[in-house]
């Protein structure tokens, strides 16, 4: 490996000339400049390509690991309250969860990504950081306590008052949490943060279903989240040593805003487009048409939380590459290969066995969602894209032109939710959310390509294969539940092993004959973690 230019054998040859013209004060002054280059040049090697994609990698495994044992736990999670529960229960904690989002949303400081992309040490802002969140978190309950009568009178659920004031609780349990834990997202050090979300959600899953089973009602969902928070609260402070202390230091508060303030502003738009249509459908349509809307919104969430992950892991890697637009170029082409093959697989399956899946599982008083649902997993498609795009601003320091995307997106949910809902009900809003989020990534698609000079005929042939894959896939799925007409459990199984197998035969052919080398994609990575 070669050292720095004023390292090495050249600097001892001149340390020997110089011997008799006061060598010794010459030699320490060089040999500081020979240890000063050493460390920088050491230090740099951490952010070389080889090291920095086997850490990536490495991360990748923890967090899939984690998102499959989630996603199956969820699954099996939804697929119990949707038989216990009713829609209408479904819609009363959506509302809850609207009130706790939209306060949440509206006190979000930004501080937590702003020391992800600070490229320096970050634990001197731990203390203010962690204080600033507490006193959000009583803030954010104070305020739900006393306005809760008035949101339950205003959707008619007056007697639910004391389950929103309860909910309030969640954001102050989890302002507690060890400020530290950021440092394993920063550091890209995964195995923590598997063990930490891994507990919470398993308690939260036990919990959940054990009410569930004894109460038959809306207090499971609630009673739930609370004991995941407590959960998350407890192995925070396990798993990390340091121990946070009350301090407000202003200046530090100041130096976080100045990126904060976007992530702050595109969290606010973000809020008034997830959670404004669901405000827009219980007040025009109902709670229990909000219940049926959440259910097919989770379902098809299910799939896209696969490439939302990729954000954990990206946004900290892009950070540390930031300022070498080809080695930025070279890993936004891989991620995007990777987690194009996963979504549009998932999404893929979802919009095609969605009747199946809503038969077989959720039961029949739920068939109402599935055009819903259909739709959301489209829509879940073109967001997997979006998930890589928005990290690359996030890390370069430039979420303003997320925001101004966020903003495009906001005014076509406002000009159509209205007409659309009227109509076509739920489906017309989940349409809604379509035509927005299509629009809206296409435009910042084309800029982030643009941004890391990358020509336009590689971001294609990166999309187009999947793509095609998806078709020949549905095709072959379609072609064989028109020959088997029957919905069960084992023809559901029967029908997602035959798209398997087909979708991954294709991607074999790509791979063999027009390069697309997915699979030798996953052999480089098998590799790594040898």
């Amino acid at each position: 490996m070669k050292l720095p230019a004023a390292s090495g054998r050249g600097i001892f040859v001149r340390i020997i000339k110089d011997t008799s013209q006061g060598a010794e004060n010459y030699t320490q002054k060089r040999l500081k400049i020979f240890m000063h280059n050493k460390t920088k040049f050491c230090s740099n090697t951490k952010n070389t390509e080889p090291f920095l994609y086997k850490k990536v990698l490495k991360s990748s495994l923890w967090l899939f690991s984690l998102k499959i044992i989630e996603n199956l736990l969820n699954l099996i999670k939804l697929i119990v309250l949707a038989r216990l529960l009713s829609p209408n229960d479904f819609g009363l904690f959506g509302i809850a969860l609207i009130l706790l989002i939209t306060l949440e949303t509206f006190s979000q400081t930004g501080f937590s990504l702003s020391l992800i992309q600070r490229r320096d040490d970050v634990r001197e802002y731990f203390d203010t950081v962690w204080t600033i969140g507490i006193l959000r978190g009583f803030l954010i309950a104070i305020i739900i306590f006393f306005i809760s009568p008035s949101i339950a009178y205003y959707f008619d659920i007056v007697d639910n008052i004391l389950m929103l004031r309860i909910i309030g609780l969640s954001v102050v349990i989890k302002s507690f949490c060890n400020i530290s834990v950021i440092l394993w997202q920063k550091e890209l050090n995964f195995k923590k943060y598997f063990t930490y979300n891994l507990f919470s959600t398993l308690i939260s899953f036990i919990i959940t279903i054990t009410i569930a089973l004894i109460y038959y009602n809306v207090w499971a969902l609630v009673i739930g989240l609370l004991a995941g928070n407590i959960a998350a609260l407890i192995m925070s402070y396990i798993l990390s040593p340091y121990r946070p202390k009350i301090e407000l230091d202003f200046v530090k508060a100041k130096r976080l805003w100045s990126f904060g303030k976007w992530i702050f502003a595109t969290t606010v738009l973000s809020f008034l487009i997830i959670q404004g249509s669901s405000i827009f459908i219980a007040k025009f349509l109902g709670i229990t048409m909000l219940g049926f809307y959440k259910l097919a919104q989770r379902t098809s969430d299910m799939a896209i939380e696969m490439s939302n992950l990729i954000i954990n892991i990206t946004f900290p890697a892009y950070s540390k590459i930031q300022d070498d637009i080809i080695r930025l170029r070279k890993a936004y082409l891989k991620v995007l290969k990777v987690t194009t093959f996963l979504s549009f697989f998932l999404m893929g399956i979802i919009f095609l066995l969605a009747e199946d899946f809503t038969l077989v599982f959720l039961g029949a008083k739920w068939i109402f969602m599935i055009p819903t649902m259909k739709v959301l997993a489209l829509t879940g498609i073109i967001r997997s894209i979006n998930f890589i795009n928005i990290p690359i601003f996030q890390a370069l320091g430039k979420p303003v032109k997320i925001v101004r995307v966020q903003i495009i997106r906001l005014l076509l949910i406002i000009i159509l939710i209205y007409p659309l809902t009227l109509y076509w009900g739920i489906f017309g809003t989940a349409l809604t959310i379509f035509i927005s989020v299509f629009i809206s990534s296409t435009i910042l698609t084309i800029n982030t390509v643009k941004f890391i000079e990358c020509k336009k005929i590689k971001f294609v042939k990166v999309i187009i294969y999947p793509l095609i894959n998806l078709i020949i896939m549905s095709l072959v799925v379609l072609l064989a539940k028109h020959f088997i007409l029957e919905i069960s459990l084992f023809h559901f199984v029967l029908f997602v092993g035959l798209g398997g197998l087909v979708y991954l035969f294709v991607a074999y052919l790509f791979d063999k004959y027009v390069n697309y080398n997915m699979i030798s994609l996953a052999k480089e990575g098998t590799k790594l973690f040898r």
